[in-house]
């Protein structure tokens, strides 16, 4: 959807009775928006997970700290498995260095993660997407317990897109009345 949006959205529009065109191309071009920066707030918070760990190997000592930092980053965008994929070369690492570096370094990605996860992501999502940090940690919760990492995924893009549409289609209903009551208010004076 993301590569092929501007075949997708002449198509949705064309869904769109005419005399709302306008307001569909605007609530496409919202959607966009949204989605784009769900996607830019996704990478900044890997990238400020990958300077709180690299920051976290130094002060424990641990060898390689920079390039175990950076494959962690991109291994981060796997939801749930990729913790524990990033945390795979640091423990070795750790444990070649001794058992208690390994141990440290575990403490220190978790540390990291849970200062993500639980701090970070709702405060960044929720001012980039205009979204209550509440509501993320809810939806997040909610689209687990329903379908399991793809809900995890999904739940706040699908949340940001009906938001908008729900939006949009208020505002469209809100002026059709005002335009159907202004000639009765003109007929009654």
């Amino acid at each position: 959807m993301l590569k092929d949006d501007y075949k997708l959205s002449p198509k949705l529009q064309g869904l769109i009775p005419r005399k709302y065109r306008k307001e569909g191309k605007e609530m496409f071009g919202d959607i966009d928006s949204a989605l784009s920066s769900f996607i830019v707030t996704r990478v900044v918070l890997n990238v400020v997970l990958g300077i709180m760990l690299y920051i976290g190997f130094l002060i424990i000592g641990l060898p390689y700290s920079l390039l175990l930092a950076v494959i962690s980053v991109p291994l981060n965008f796997i939801p749930y498995v990729g913790s524990f994929l990033a945390g795979v070369p640091v423990v070795i690492v750790g444990f070649i260095e001794s058992p208690t570096m390994a141990i440290w370094s575990l403490v220190v990605i978790f540390i990291a993660q849970q200062i993500q996860d639980n701090v970070l992501s709702p405060i960044i999502y929720g001012k980039s997407l205009d979204v209550h940090p509440l509501t993320t940690v809810l939806l997040v919760l909610i689209g687990g317990d329903f379908y399991g990492i793809i809900g995890v995924l999904i739940a706040l893009p699908v949340y940001m897109i009906a938001k908008i549409v729900f939006l949009r289609v208020y505002e469209i209903i809100v002026a059709d009345r005002e335009e159907e009551a202004e000639p009765l208010k003109h007929e009654n004076l």
